[in-house]
């Protein structure tokens, strides 16, 4: 028999884990995950600066990123925003149809987004000085990560042997320096630069130190996930054919079987359209606002 009394002295926990569950359930519009850390700017200047260590892989990990692909979708005046299954290694449909298509043939309402999670150490935010010194989660821009690859390369632009960094090292690594500034209503980041080679503590034998900051890295491959390739296929279908009739050749070539393999990361124009270009049809860009493009792919998930 069950333990009634027992159970009746746990309802507090039963309501609190109801709660949470709940708060959970909430739409990406009204749940915000505090654990991830973003850029913000000068509301005066349009600029945003910010120092900041990335570092990886966490414990029982062996990756120091993960990679983060995302589809926004418009049409009449509706948006789908989807995760692509190649996040998770799978085909994609939508992928499969769109690029395979030349960019003049390609539709300007179908953007597909790359970020790169990953750990980092806030050494320096000058807008939110109290974020200082913590250890976040961060969706890494493109232009950052082609920063972070040309860092670890042991040659430079103008192929003279240059030293190699693994900016996510928590000795012999180095710190970015993001600047941000306004280019035609968005964030561009291409100010930013890596610092030279430098230990995280000054006192590297200072094992303490260093051992609590490793204890404070997320684990990445929760956010590994993206629905199948049939999810994806069924709720393109069903979305094409609520907004557009006239998509029925497009609807049909999804159905069909798709006998080519086609390397999506071939050709994969990432970058991010102006605020007009991607924002749903009737959205207007609120008067002298610069959004980040986290604050815009944020606001679909």
């Amino acid at each position: 028999m069950p333990d009634m009394e027992a159970l009746r002295r746990m309802s507090a926990q039963f309501k609190s884990n109801l709660q949470t569950k709940l708060n959970k359930s909430k739409t990406a519009a009204d749940y915000k995950d505090d654990r991830f850390w973003t850029l913000d700017y000068n509301k005066d200047t349009k600029v945003g600066k910010a120092i900041i260590r990335p570092i990886g892989p966490a414990m029982n990990e062996s990756d120091e990123f993960i990679n983060e692909y995302t589809h926004f979708i418009r049409k009449n005046n509706k948006i789908l925003s989807l995760n692509c299954p190649s996040t998770i290694g799978q085909k994609c449909p939508i992928c499969e149809y769109y690029f395979s298509k030349s960019k003049e043939e390609r539709d300007p309402n179908y953007t597909r987004n790359t970020k790169y999670i990953m750990n980092i150490l806030v050494v320096n935010d000058f807008q939110h000085p109290e974020n200082n010194g913590k250890v976040f989660l961060y969706r890494c821009p493109v232009s950052i990560m082609s920063k972070i690859e040309e860092a670890l390369k042991e040659v430079d632009e103008m192929d003279q042997p240059k030293e190699a960094i693994n900016v996510f090292d928590m000795w012999e690594g180095a710190n970015i320096n993001l600047i941000t500034k306004d280019k035609g209503g968005w964030l561009n980041y291409d100010s930013s630069y890596i610092s030279s080679p430098s230990p995280i503590f000054e006192d590297v034998n200072n094992t303490t130190a260093y051992e609590e900051l490793y204890k404070k890295l997320y684990q990445l491959k929760e956010f590994k996930v993206a629905p199948n390739t049939d999810e994806v296929r069924e709720k393109f279908d069903a979305f094409m054919s609520n907004v557009d009739t006239s998509s029925r050749n497009l609807e049909n070539h999804l159905k069909s079987e798709q006998t080519e393999v086609f390397n999506i990361n071939e050709e994969i124009d990432d970058e991010i359209p102006t605020f007009e270009e991607s924002a749903p049809v009737g959205t207007t860009k609120p008067e002298g606002k610069v959004m980040s493009s986290d604050d815009f792919w944020n606001s679909f998930e």
